[in-house]
């Protein structure tokens, strides 16, 4: 790999973003099941017309997934690479319902408010230095009182045998998908300087101190879980 992927780990607009769907299916068990899980929740807040906001849209894995099991939501896609945001508009193009928006949530207005969110492993690239929290406060301004959010993140080793056998299994499954052993070993040094993960009991912290209720866990594979929330108020 290249110095410019080293120094600029996890680059959206470079390899990594050109590879990422298959990447993450290789290295996250169960990742497609978890989206119609997610549909699910939603449809709890979101009326058969609403509108959902899918911050960190990437290539569009959960725009597919919503798209298909309810068609007539309105879908807000929110990403600031224009690599993967423009492979989104390509796969989707013509879609009645879909409004995609490149840059950061925060130059997203918020003026309209949606009945349900996503932010599925996005939150794991920014430090706990505030950033964390202005991201969750972020998606909480733009939501109705009472919206389902789901959330899913990488999240700090808490050690202990158990946890270091099951993580070292997660080499196998990674290689016995199809993942090349270099591209392992690259994404381990990624790991390593561009992820910001931390530990379950500091994220659902993180979630209430930003305007969330009702926090849940209701997923894990291996060292990701995925949260369902609603905005309070």
């Amino acid at each position: 790999m290249s110095g410019k992927d080293w120094n600029a780990p996890f680059d959206f607009d470079a390899e990594y973003g050109e590879g990422y769907d298959l990447l993450i299916r290789a290295i996250l068990p169960g990742y497609d099941d978890f989206f119609p899980t997610s549909v699910g929740f939603l449809t709890v807040t979101v009326p058969g017309d609403g509108q959902v906001l899918v911050v960190g849209c990437g290539t569009g894995s959960e725009i597919k997934a919503l798209r298909n099991l309810q068609p007539k939501w309105h879908l807000t896609g929110v990403d600031p690479s224009p690599r993967m945001i423009n492979t989104c508009r390509r796969q989707f193009a013509g879609h009645p319902h879909l409004t995609l928006h490149e840059g950061y949530l925060n130059t997203l207005s918020t003026h309209n408010k949606f009945d349900g969110s996503t932010a599925i492993l996005v939150m794991h690239f920014l430090e706990d230095d505030g950033s964390k929290l202005s991201f969750l406060r972020q998606i909480r301004a733009r939501l109705r009182p009472g919206a389902i959010h789901i959330h899913l993140d990488a999240v700090a080793h808490p050690g202990g045998k158990g946890w270091d056998t099951m993580m070292g299994s997660w080499r196998r499954i990674a290689l016995e998908r199809g993942l090349p052993e270099n591209r392992w070993v690259f994404l381990q040094e990624q790991i390593a300087v561009g992820l910001f993960r931390s530990g379950e009991k500091r994220m659902e912290e993180l979630f209430r101190l930003a305007g969330f209720v009702e926090v849940q866990r209701f997923f894990m594979s291996l060292h990701h879980i995925g949260w369902l929330m609603r905005a309070d108020g």
